[in-house]
């Protein structure tokens, strides 16, 4: 009997400790991918290829290290994994918003491997000791690199039935490769003929008959389509979906700018105690995008400093900081808003016969016009004082500007 109850006991203590373990392994396991990532542990992550959580680490270390090309491969797809561990979640979606951006402000190259049929093991020179499965898409340096695949590993290591092709990559553009294992078609064998040139025993009188000739216009002219391997139907010739270059003026100039430095100059017209009064002015602006915003988003927020001069009854230096948005981006330009605060510095006493304040802030909107197809931009300010210019007065301010636009994509 007492053995009996010693025998319970004991199959009972197993059983907690078994669910204590259970219970705890997950966050075991979120606590040694995080000391990895901490740790830089390359090989420790890459002894763990059946974990996509540990796939995600993997590629926030390769983040870590500045090597985008393995951080792209290893964090495709981890921002959107809905089950990704708590512990690591926040880490791996911050570093694939940073590498997207930096790889689109970087010389690295967009390369899509295609095989048919789809789902075999692939390799490249440009990332040694890298297999990945096809398709995929790749971000490379410029280079000249073999690709090949084959249908596993084994036959992958053992050099049975690869598919290999060579491709060249050039700097900031887009590539396809495409290794088909479908075989290729035989000649057909030449075929004798016999013609009987005997003179015909009907003659036939009259024009010969119509005949429709083929299209002698080819390729996008035609008006032909197919369909591509990725479902869009394109004009037969087109191969935007393959080539991009990065130097063309459309793709530059339909690509947001990072950042803009605008050299304005115009009229400001100011109204305070029922009198108005008008000026030149002249700034200096610089826009750019907010760091959180996703790499070439079409209308991104901006970050706008400015410095500017004016005579509008008196003189006054300013300073602004705002926050604006591209609010529009069609084919003739870009639209875009703003709002921030204006600090002024005024160099004089007395303001209509009544003393005026040295300093003031005031609150701006603004609004512009950058065209696409050349460096100016049109622009609209509203300031509205905060504060009293002089005794029970308020300054309203409208500034009308044409600048000068300088402007860099980041290639």
């Amino acid at each position: 009997m007492v053995v009996d109850v010693t025998a319970r006991v004991a199959i009972a203590g197993l059983g907690v400790m078994f669910v204590a373990i259970v219970a705890t392994t997950p966050a075991a396991r979120a606590d040694s991918l995080a000391t990895a990532i901490a740790k830089g542990d390359v090989a420790g992550l890459r002894a763990r290829p059946g974990e996509p959580d540990a796939r995600c680490a993997l590629g926030v270390v390769y983040a870590h290290k500045k090597d985008l090309s393995r951080a792209m491969l290893y964090l495709a797809g981890c921002q959107e994994r809905a089950n990704l561990d708590a512990a690591i979640a926040g880490d791996v979606v911050k570093t694939a918003r940073e590498v997207e951006r930096s790889v689109s402000h970087s010389q690295l190259s967009k390369l899509e491997i295609v095989t048919r049929p789809s789902g075999m093991v692939a390799e490249i020179d440009a990332l040694p000791g890298e297999r990945f499965i096809t398709d995929i898409t790749l971000w490379l340096e410029a280079g000249s690199y073999d690709v090949r695949a084959a249908a596993d590993v084994a036959s992958l290591d053992g050099k049975r039935g690869i598919l290999t092709n060579h491709v060249e990559v050039k700097p900031h553009s887009q590539g396809l490769v495409i290794l088909d294992s479908a075989p290729a078609k035989k000649p057909s064998e030449p075929k004798t003929v016999d013609i009987d040139i005997a003179e015909p025993s009907d003659r036939i009188e009259g024009p010969p008959p119509a005949v429709k000739h083929p299209p002698m216009v080819k390729g996008k002219l035609s008006g032909e389509t197919i369909v591509g391997y990725d479902g869009v139907e394109r004009a037969v010739g087109d191969t935007s979906a393959y080539i991009d270059d990065p130097d063309a003026p459309t793709k530059r100039a339909n690509a947001p700018a990072t950042q803009r430095v605008v050299v304005r100059g115009g009229v400001a017209m100011s109204r305070r105690i029922g009198e108005n009064a008008a000026g030149v002015d002249f700034a200096i602006e610089h826009h750019l995008i907010a760091p959180w915003q996703a790499p070439r988003e079409t209308h991104p927020v901006e970050l706008i400093s400015r410095l500017d001069w004016s005579e509008r009854g008196y003189h006054v230096l300013g300073a602004a900081a705002a926050v604006g948005k591209i609010v529009a981006a069609p084919s003739f330009g870009t639209f875009g808003l703003g709002l921030g605060l204006h600090a002024q510095l005024r160099f004089d006493d007395e303001l209509d016969h009544m003393p005026m304040r040295r300093f003031g802030i005031d609150a701006a909107a603004s609004a512009e016009l950058a065209l696409k197809d050349s460096p100016i931009d049109l622009g609209v300010r509203v300031e509205q004082g905060l504060a009293h210019i002089v005794a029970g007065a308020r300054e309203r301010a409208i500034i009308f500007e044409i600048g000068l636009e300088f402007r860099d994509f980041g290639n």
